[in-house]
């Protein structure tokens, strides 16, 4: 399963996920990365089913253009997954995995941060949810556990109404690895911020990080 943080406000988008991948079939753990730029001002990331997913996102990718938003984006996206998902249930027809796209992106022209993402069990991927800005999401397998243990790290870190993202999830994502089996380093960081290139650090290893200053966010 991944842990996900994800934060918006109209000052950019921030996300950060785990690396571990179970396989369906055979059970191997390995480390990938989850989130994917799909162009200048989105990215994506897939939770659940790992290699549909990836095919999912790599076939939605072939259809898009250098300019398109992210709400353009999901919308190509509905039958993609929606389509792969149904595939996964031929395949292994007792499985009960979830397959959840999730975007990430910023307004070209006015910087806002954007989170939105879809899902099977939400309407069939037909149903598009856009997460509240200015308030930290968290997805993990014990999503309430690490919404709390979040929160508090998120809360405790607030300085002068800015927050270091990249401390908050490597500080929350550490805290996840002592309770979910499933959740471990190395982590993945990208902050997208207006008019500035998108800045991602990946593999950020348990051991040894120093926060990166880009990562400083104004709340």
């Amino acid at each position: 399963m991944t842990a996900i943080i994800a934060f918006s406000n109209t000052n950019g988008v921030f996300i950060a996920a785990d690396s571990r991948r179970t396989d369906l079939t055979t059970g191997t753990i390995s480390s990938v990365k989850k989130v994917h730029k799909l162009n200048e001002h989105v990215f994506a990331f897939t939770a659940g089913l790992g290699d549909y997913g990836d095919f999912a996102r790599n076939e939605l990718k072939k259809k898009l253009t250098a300019d398109q938003y992210i709400y353009d984006i999901i919308e190509l996206a509905k039958p993609i997954f929606k389509s792969v998902y149904a595939r996964s249930l031929q395949d292994h027809p007792n499985h009960t995995q979830r397959l959840l796209l999730g975007l990430v992106g910023v307004n070209p022209n006015s910087g806002a941060g954007k989170i939105l993402f879809i899902q099977d069990n939400v309407d069939n991927y037909q149903t598009i949810v856009e997460k509240e800005p200015n308030l930290p999401f968290f997805m993990s397998t014990q999503s309430e556990v690490f919404t709390l243990d979040g929160m508090r790290i998120f809360n405790e870190l607030i300085k002068d109404g800015q927050i270091q993202m990249d401390t908050f999830a490597y500080t929350a994502i550490q805290q996840a690895t002592t309770k979910e089996r499933m959740v471990g380093f190395p982590i993945q960081l990208v902050l997208i911020k207006s008019g500035e290139p998108a800045n991602e650090k990946y593999p950020v290893d348990v051991d040894g990080y120093t926060s990166d200053p880009f990562f400083k966010l104004s709340l």
